[in-house]
């Protein structure tokens, strides 16, 4: 409604339409405050109509129900690290998310007011000195018998080990872990001065050398015989699947994928929770023999300011860099700086590092370089990281070091030596994990040796786990609970407040998933704890880790008797224990399971939920018929279960508290262009010819596209590999900058498509406990990072234009997200229609758009338009 100069004077104009009208503007996210004041001074007349109409729109603004989510400015450090570290490259020189994810690391490492501080007890403090008092002493011995050949602990790739080795480091790690030694070690990396100046720059790989030494002297205190072993992932990243490695399982570091469930380390915990990995589900990288190559040989690299960070380098081509991708890879624990070091496989990682690091040592010096010389000064711009690696600054932690200390030469001299790569020459160290290959040690794989892959561990709980209606009569409670109690402090929340970060991080042991609350399918509380085995990784441990993981299946009888006593059985027809987990290798087996009858349909109930069995008679019921009746082999139901088809397990911890009511779940569109240089089978046929090299998808055929596809192929990850059928994945991450804790969640796109479109839902801090600021990214599976997009507040239909990625969330209504992951989705979708639910293509605040243009996706990313919020309208 517009009122004219006429009908404000004659004041014949109908003042319900006026009302109106300011309801339905506010609605539209205005309020006409400036038009009128532009008329007010008119009349007095028109000035009155005015500030009435003003006043109830204040009001009704006062009271808005629409929810507000906008866009915030990058932050100035995180920007300038975008900048530094792709001057002079392309997105051809290096996966943009090898850059993504260490600015960002580095960037939430600075961030005061959300980092929880590590308050090691004193009893933690004393016990690092005394170490570092026994360096002293060996350092004195090692001084006076410099004449005699020092004797040097030998560190070897842990898979070349004998097993009676291999068992022994398994067990001083464990002391280590039993009497809360391993865990004041972790929490020394965890200290934030630690985090910040042993990493993003040259003090790195001195800090970490140090760092293992005394951590290999506190082993060594447990048993005297043992030294550190590394982990060559080389070996494991030139397997056809990486993911299918035997490293992780029972007989090495155990499962890859979720809460660490078997193996040597079986149901550890760390600071927040459950030890957890995600191996490969984020793609990422482990480490590539040929990169390596710049270390090990030839004059692309000679001193060390072209290998540490700092000093304008290609990132991939730092040890450093090339170090990050795999935490990446790992995921779960080792992906967070602040818990890394609670998984053991960041010692065997860093250890191999320090091992690349002593290769490049030794090749300079044979080129007539010193490398001892500590380089310095760096090229950052950020002065409190350069200040941080300056070459006399004490060592954080380490008494009497100085970052320059640890270029010694005295740590292999006196300490340690290392025993080369695994070969083929000495026929892969004669190891029952590894193979010749192609002139190069590789993995064996999990089913090589007998056992489950981690996709397998985590994929048959997934299918073959509690019944669906079980569930369901369990469900989900939508709203966020004010009756929840902290277990720490045992109070409620009242208004939210006592769910903040605790002051200080938990004792040693003590699991953060324990709560007050009982668990409905076993009468029992305290879920995790119930799980802590007394003997690690043991059939009968294993399969008690197994049992809880599987939904908390009750007591389980075969033939009237428990499952654990069948284990423990070596006479039991047909069934062997590997890892805890039942496989069946008998067409008899089906006798042993009395009057249960098999499936008529095997393969429906793979994933048949509603068949209520247990997991492990559900499986193996299965795979026994398939097997005997020769519908299916053992290598068939492997392929159906496959890394990239599961889930990511997600911690839901922030600020200290893991729970997943204390998140709410945002839409995001993703947008994805086919990248170029992608081929089909799928022919064209002309005149009932096929026609040779052709795809029928490719957009380059339909001059539709001549304009649109993109043309520029960026850099991806070494084994980025592709899906035959065309299902990719794109990766949508949050990182909260207002509070400690991510979420990273995946959406399915077809690849064959020019453009295709899908929508993830990603968790972010719940709006109702205070201020919830994040950062939103997207990257595909080859390590492409997506361009993120903001919706254009009053746009109709929906525009969007470029922005940061970093959000404000509230929680006016209705909201832009959901309380809970069913809702968020149930929001994108009306079932008005009986016969065919419809999505609702409404308003979604971010879209993701993977064009793959030559441009990186964090260029002008703050556009130079002025911040505003976003209405939902």
């Amino acid at each position: 409604m517009v009122v004219t100069k006429k009908e404000f004077e004659s004041q014949k104009f109908d003042w319900s339409e006026m009302v109106k009208e300011i309801v339905a503007d506010h609605i539209n996210g205005k309020l006409f405050i400036v038009r009128c004041t532009q008329l007010a001074f008119r009349t007095f007349t028109m000035a009155a109509t005015c500030v009435l109409k003003v006043f109830l729109g204040l009001v009704l603004f006062a009271f808005r129900t629409h929810s507000i989510m906008w866009e915030a400015d990058m932050p100035s450090l995180l920007k300038q690290c975008y900048e530094e570290h792709t001057r002079g490259l392309t997105v051809s020189d290096i996966a943009s998310h090898d850059i993504q994810s260490y600015c960002l690391g580095s960037y939430i490492w600075q961030i005061p007011h959300i980092q929880r501080q590590v308050n090691m007890t004193e009893s933690q403090i004393n016990y690092i000195k005394s170490v570092y008092r026994e360096y002293q002493h060996k350092m004195y011995s090692a001084r006076r018998q410099k004449r005699q050949a020092p004797q040097r602990a030998l560190r070897r790739e842990l898979r070349v080990l004998s097993d009676a080795e291999r068992q022994r480091f398994f067990d001083a790690l464990n002391g280590l872990k039993a009497d809360g030694s391993y865990d004041a070690w972790a929490n020394v990396h965890a200290n934030m001065m630690v985090i910040r100046s042993g990493h993003g720059g040259p003090n790195f790989l001195g800090f970490h050398r140090v760092y293992l030494l005394f951590f290999e002297f506190a082993l060594q205190r447990i048993d005297s015989s043992v030294s550190l072993c590394y982990w060559d992932s080389t070996m494991d990243n030139d397997m056809a699947e990486p993911q299918e490695t035997a490293m992780f399982t029972s007989q090495l570091v155990g499962n890859g994928n979720g809460p660490v469930v078997n193996g040597p380390f079986a149901n550890w915990e760390e600071d927040d929770g459950p030890l957890t990995r995600n191996i490969a589900t984020a793609r990422s990288s482990l480490m590539v023999k040929t990169a390596l190559n710049r270390f090990f040989e030839g004059n692309a690299a000679t001193t060390h300011r072209d290998v540490v960070v700092g000093f304008g380098v290609n990132l991939a081509n730092t040890i450093e860099g090339q170090h990050n991708n795999v935490h990446n890879w790992v995921g779960g624990t080792m992906a967070d700086a602040v818990t890394t070091a609670y998984d053991p496989v960041f010692i065997l990682h860093h250890t191999f590092i320090d091992y690349i690091w002593e290769r490049f040592r030794q090749k300079i010096r044979q080129q007539g370089q010193d490398p001892t010389d500590y380089p310095w000064p760096m090229q950052n711009t950020n002065w409190n990281t350069n200040f941080l690696h300056y070459t006399n600054r004490p060592m954080d932690l380490y008494e009497n070091f100085t970052n320059a200390d640890g270029y010694s030469d005295i740590f292999t001299q006196d300490f340690y030596q290392y025993e080369d790569m695994p070969s083929c020459a000495t026929n892969c160290g004669n190891s029952r994990f590894l193979t010749c290959q192609g002139g190069v040690c590789v993995g064996l794989t999990a089913s090589d040796i007998g056992e489950d892959s981690s996709a397998q561990v985590m994929g048959q709980t997934a299918f073959f786990g509690r019944a669906a209606a079980e569930m369901e009569e369990r469900p989900v409670v939508a709203p966020f609970q004010t009756s929840f109690v902290d277990p720490r402090t045992g109070n409620g929340n009242g208004n939210g407040g006592n769910l903040a970060a605790p002051a200080s991080r938990s004792p040693v042991g003590f699991s953060p998933f324990q709560s007050s609350m009982n668990d409905p399918r076993t009468g029992n509380g305290n879920g995790w704890n119930g799980i802590r085995q007394q003997s690690r990784g043991s059939p009968a441990g294993s399969l008690q880790g197994m049992q809880r993981f599987n939904a908390g299946v009750g007591p389980m009888q075969l033939n009237r008797a428990p499952i654990a006593a069948n284990l423990r059985n070596p006479a039991g027809i047909g069934i062997r224990n590997v890892g805890g987990m039942f496989r069946s290798n008998s067409p008899n087996t089906l006798a042993r399971f009395g009057n249960l009858v098999a499936p008529n349909n095997p393969i429906r109930h793979l994933w048949d939920q509603s068949v209520r069995r247990n997991s492990f008679q559900r499986s193996n019921l299965a795979r026994s018929h398939l097997h005997s009746s020769g519908l299916l082999n053992a290598d068939d139901i492997r392929r159906m279960v496959h890394l990239r088809d599961l889930p990511i397990q997600n911690t839901f911890t922030m600020d200290g508290v893991s729970d997943a009511r204390r998140w709410v779940y945002l839409p995001v569109r993703i947008v994805y262009m086919r990248p170029p240089g992608q081929f089909f089978g799928s022919r064209m046929v002309y005149n009932s010819q096929f026609v040779r090299a052709s795809d029928m998808y490719a957009p380059q055929i339909y001059p539709e596209f001549n304009n649109i596809s993109p043309k520029i192929a960026p850099a991806t990850y070494p084994n980025c590999l592709k899906n035959l059928g065309g299902s990719s994945k794109v990766f949508v991450q949050s990182n909260g900058f207002s509070y400690k804790g991510k979420y990273l969640d995946y959406a399915v796109l077809d690849e064959r498509q020019p453009v295709s479109e899908s929508i993830a839902y990603v968790a972010v801090k719940n709006p109702d406990l205070g201020a919830a600021q994040c950062y939103l990214t997207a990257f595909d599976s080859c390590g492409r990072v997506c361009q993120p997009r903001c919706l254009i507040p009053g746009s109709n239909p929906p525009a969007y234009r470029p922005c940061s990625g970093v959000v404000n969330v509230s929680n006016r209504l209705p909201r832009m997200y959901g309380r809970t992951y069913g809702e968020a989705v149930k929001s994108r979708w009306s079932f008005a229609d009986r016969n065919c639910p419809s999505s609702f293509q409404g308003e979604i605040f971010m879209t993701f758009y993977c064009d793959y243009e030559n441009v990186w996706p964090w260029k002008g990313c703050n556009g130079g338009t002025t911040r505003r919020k976003s209405y939902a309208g």
